[in-house]
């Protein structure tokens, strides 16, 4: 009889333990963020670009459980975005988010330096046209200081990848990646872009 007793306690604290582990996958799934992998189709369900292959997903992940509520700013905007009926200019999309519409014309790489900022990640999206961004975690030289009213600062580097950035991807910088956008694809070229700014803490 005790044993049959034991055997039950014991049967019910591993049901209990199951159920607790299955509930947290399940919440987990539903906020879009698995342990080891990111659902991107979960969370921007109605957006055709899919994340580029260079973005640090640890670094995301950790920043998702920190601030999810920004991170759904983002997807919100994201998931409503009207391409044909964007203004350019700056909005603010909550107290930690803002996001700038430009339009440029591409330059040669050699005119461009690598850029960081600390306070804000960046999301970057090529609506119209296309450029390559170059990648780096490597300065050489610290051109232009940190300028904290405009969070940025301006490097020589050596490039470590070359991405091609058009209206299929997004990027995601943070502030350890040192990025050079906005380079020719060939020559000159027209470009209209989103950057999403997203507060580091």
């Amino acid at each position: 009889m005790k044993i049959c007793i034991k055997t039950v306690f014991v049967n019910l604290i591993i049901f209990l333990v199951s159920c607790n582990v299955n509930h947290k996958k399940m919440l987990q799934k539903q906020s879009g963020i698995m342990v080891s992998s990111v659902n991107w189709d979960l969370i921007l369900h109605n957006f055709k670009a899919k994340p580029d292959s260079s973005i640090n997903m640890d670094y995301f992940r950790n920043h998702y459980e920190l601030y999810p509520e920004r991170w759904e700013v983002v997807f919100d905007y994201l998931n409503n975005l009207r391409a044909d009926s964007l203004l350019l200019g700056t909005v603010n999309l909550s107290n930690d988010v803002y996001v700038t519409i430009s339009e440029y014309q591409t330059k040669k790489k050699e005119e461009i330096w690598f850029e960081s900022h600390r306070e804000y990640i960046d999301l970057q999206y090529v609506i119209e046209g296309s450029e390559y961004i170059a990648l780096s975690h490597n300065a050489i030289e610290n051109i232009v200081l940190y300028n904290k009213e405009k969070d940025i600062a301006f490097y020589t580097a050596n490039v470590e990848k070359q991405l091609l950035a058009d209206s299929t991807r997004f990027f995601l910088f943070f502030p350890e990646d040192l990025h050079q956008p906005c380079i020719n694809i060939g020559s000159s070229k027209y470009v209209k872009k989103i950057v999403i700014k997203i507060k580091v803490s």
